[in-house]
């Protein structure tokens, strides 16, 4: 029963999160042709107007598609190799007593559990409720 309403979540999630995109690119695209058509502005005007709402819509469009530092990415997997390559200890699991392991608190250098889906997870990594995986950085 819960699965179907995660799954819920997440396709209500999805939705709003498309709508706001075609949003923001209809405003975008409105825009441009009330600029373009409705003020028919100079030459000079329209260029400096083009290159500044060309480097909106990359800006944007960037930010959109990057991937945020997922257990995809190149980053995490440099990480892991280190890891492997250093011998890390390994953490185990949290045995009923929190203080064991450090799921919460941040120390440089040092790896996290994670309690979301039970993992280790590096510094400053955390699990995004959202898309339900890990995201490095996450501010």
């Amino acid at each position: 029963m819960q699965a179907q309403t995660t799954r819920d979540n997440d396709k209500m999630a999805s939705c709003v999160a498309t709508f706001a995109v075609g949003v923001v690119l209809f405003t975008f695209l409105g825009e441009w042709w009330i600029y373009h058509v409705v003020c028919t502005p100079e030459l000079y005007w329209a260029m400096v107007f083009n290159t500044l709402f060309t480097l909106a819509i990359w800006s944007y469009l960037a930010t959109l598609l990057t991937d945020p530092g997922s257990n995809a990415c190149t980053q995490w997997k440099e990480w892991n190799m280190r890891r492997l390559a250093k011998n890390a200890p390994r953490l185990e699991p949290p045995t009923g007593e929190p203080s064991n392991v450090n799921a919460r608190g941040w120390k440089p250098g040092e790896v996290t559990w994670c309690t979301a889906c039970s993992h280790e997870r590096p510094e400053r990594a955390h699990h995004c409720r959202q898309c339900g995986r890990w995201v490095l950085r996450m501010d």
